[in-house]
């Protein structure tokens, strides 16, 4: 299930999509990271994608009115970060988030069996189209920037950047760099 993009973001992407179909080769890597607000039962996402070479190619940032728990809000990032990433290329992607135990769903294939199997399934579904698909654990220190957008989210119900970060997100794209 593909969720609808604002016009402004559509013509983002359309402009990155004509610039990454010559890189169709090279591995991108997508930061996520998911919030979960325990007392509203609310949360946001956030993912971040670089190139090959480490740089940036495009964030998002989506509050979740309604979510059920922090492992909901981190498959909700997972499935996000696929789908924003999905626009721009048929090449390797490399899925890094920090939460184990979305991790462990993923690379073990419990989800399943679990209440997260129709976000597992888009997620399978669209990382299909790739040359090859991986979801990784990464720390903390090296999720800052994903971290980020999710906590920007608080400010702006969706935005998609590209190819410009903004600038509240410049010094965690650093900080995430000198820690992978």
């Amino acid at each position: 299930m593909r969720l609808p993009l604002p016009k402004r973001a559509v013509a983002i992407l359309s402009a990155r999509q004509a610039h990454a179909r010559h890189r169709t080769s090279y591995t991108v890597k997508v930061n996520v990271d998911g919030a979960f607000a325990v007392a509203e039962g609310s949360g946001a996402i956030g993912a971040v994608a670089r190139d090959a070479e480490g740089e940036f190619l495009m964030g998002m940032t989506r509050r979740l009115p309604a979510v059920a728990s922090a492992r909901a809000a981190e498959a909700e990032a997972l499935r996000a970060g696929v789908q924003m990433i999905h626009t721009v290329t048929t090449g390797p992607v490399w899925m890094e988030t920090d939460s184990m135990e979305v991790v462990d769903l993923w690379n073990n294939r419990t989800f399943q069996r679990s209440e997260y199997a129709p976000i597992f399934n888009d997620i399978q579904e669209l990382a299909s189209s790739f040359s090859s698909f991986y979801v990784m654990h990464a720390k903390r220190t090296a999720n800052q920037a994903a971290h980020a957008c999710a906590r920007h989210a608080a400010s702006s119900a969706f935005e998609v950047w590209a190819p410009t970060p903004p600038s509240f997100l410049l010094q965690a794209l650093q900080d995430d760099c000198n820690h992978v």
